[in-house]
């Protein structure tokens, strides 16, 4: 992902696509790209237009309906998102199968396969609707793992729900969550969280880097090989 303080800095144009090999609309390869999403396999990009509002443009697999515009199949060029306002977006956040929009109010918006609930709520999973169970959480980040998901609150509580087998979400046991929970194992306020397929990096307000998670290849740094069910 990139971010821009400048909306007037550009990002160069083999860096957009997957390994360079997607097509760049000449319109959203200008200097005007805010920010950039790089996902597995489907794209979100911001584009500030001059004297007018930013606009929101998704691209790739679309297939579970993960682009979020309403539709389920691939698409080859950007496609603007025509219901939400780029202004109004605070952050883009997604997995393969999976798109999340954070909003600045606080509000929290979903898209994709929702076979076993991943979306946290009812309704159409190809267009971004609001995920009305954390209306009384303000989101400010969410990371999004190989089915399971984390949504860090302003407050730096932690909401966890999905897949548990290596202990992804953290709160001390394997159970697969259908629904977030606030994670009681982290004692002190977050400030950052990010994820791997089965694994979770998770910054605390004081600067302690806490992981947890699957480890089979070293992910969590703590020079085992063995997954770890709570922060370490």
């Amino acid at each position: 992902m990139f971010f821009f303080d400048n909306p007037t800095q550009s990002i160069p144009k083999q860096e957009l696509g997957r390994k360079g090999k997607r097509n760049c609309g000449t319109n959203l390869c200008s200097d005007k790209i805010k920010e950039y999403d790089k996902m597995t396999d489907h794209d979100v990009e911001t584009q500030q237009q001059d004297g007018h509002e930013s606009s929101l443009f998704v691209l790739g697999d679309n297939r579970l309906g993960q682009a979020g515009v309403g539709g389920e199949e691939l698409l080859t060029s950007p496609i603007k998102v025509d219901h939400i306002g780029a202004d109004e977006v605070r952050r883009i956040v997604s997995n393969s199968n999976q798109t999340f929009a954070i909003l600045f109010n606080g509000a929290l918006l979903s898209s994709g396969d929702n076979e076993n609930g991943e979306l946290c709520r009812p309704g159409k999973r190809s267009i971004f609707q609001r995920i009305d169970m954390l209306e009384t959480f303000k989101v400010i980040d969410v990371a999004a793992g190989e089915d399971f998901f984390h949504f860090l609150c302003q407050n730096g509580q932690l909401l966890s729900y999905g897949k548990n087998e290596m202990g992804q979400l953290g709160n001390g046991n394997r159970e697969k969550k259908e629904k977030p929970r606030v994670n009681q194992n982290i004692k002190e306020p977050l400030i950052q969280i990010s994820c791997g397929l089965h694994h979770t990096v998770a910054l605390t307000k004081t600067g302690q880097v806490l992981t947890w998670g699957g480890n089979r290849k070293g992910q969590l740094g703590d020079g085992q090989l063995t997954s770890s069910i709570s922060p370490i």
